[in-house]
């Protein structure tokens, strides 16, 4: 099936999490899966441009419905599409495309359905390997309250250099640059003079992010 274009609009999409994302899922092996159900008992797919205009994801867990993550007004565009068996392994190429960018008005992640992660006005282009976005908001959350107290406020961001390929297969977000015009680190909770004991909280099976609560940055110098 070779097109010249494919144009939606304005498409709401529901998104169900019912496995756990983990380090160790076979990417590779998934990714083929993914390519083999697109084409189903097609050889190859090629399309010249894939736009979808103001779109809008909202991503749920299955079981207990909690929110995962939104995503509001989205627009993508996706150049050279080619989908077959050869390609699915083609370093170069991100979703199955030459060049892959997206604007969003705003993502936002949740924890129990608290708003834990906001980013506002979002810009990708693949073949600059550019993310920008106007601002980023990062929540902990009370533990007597549960109310959500900020962790992270950035405003400005450019990350440059990013390896498309490595989100993709290895789930490694991996950079050259990072620039901010202004961000604040919020003081994290005192420690208490007399700590408890630790006790060891077993996995919320509700998790199906992987990464909920958990975060780090290397930075390699």
């Amino acid at each position: 099936m070779i097109g010249d274009s494919v144009i939606i609009v304005q498409p709401k999409i529901l998104v169900y999490f019912i496995k756990r994302v983990k380090k160790e899922t076979k990417i590779d092996e998934e990714a083929k899966n993914t390519y083999e159900q697109i084409l189903g008992n097609l050889k190859l797919i090629k399309v010249g441009a894939v736009i979808i205009k103001d779109a809008q994801i909202n991503a749920v867990h299955f079981e207990n419905r909690f929110r995962q993550f939104d995503v509001n007004k989205i627009n993508i565009q996706l150049s050279d599409v080619l989908v077959d068996s050869a390609h699915s392994e083609d370093a170069s190429r991100i979703l199955f495309c030459k060049n892959a960018s997206f604007m969003v008005d705003e993502f936002q992640s949740y924890n129990r359905n608290r708003p834990e992660l906001t980013i506002s006005n979002v810009s990708f282009v693949g073949i600059q390997k550019r993310l920008t976005f106007s601002r980023l908001l990062l929540n902990r959350f009370d533990k007597a309250t549960g109310k959500p107290i900020p962790l992270v406020d950035a405003e400005n961001m450019l990350i440059s250099g990013i390896n498309n390929y490595n989100i993709i297969k290895q789930k490694d977000f991996l950079i050259d640059t990072i620039l901010c015009r202004h961000i604040k680190f919020y003081k994290p909770p005192s420690l208490s003079v007399n700590p408890t004991r630790a006790v060891k909280i077993q996995k919320d099976e509700t998790d199906t992010t992987g990464f909920r609560n958990a975060y780090s940055i290397n930075l390699g110098l």
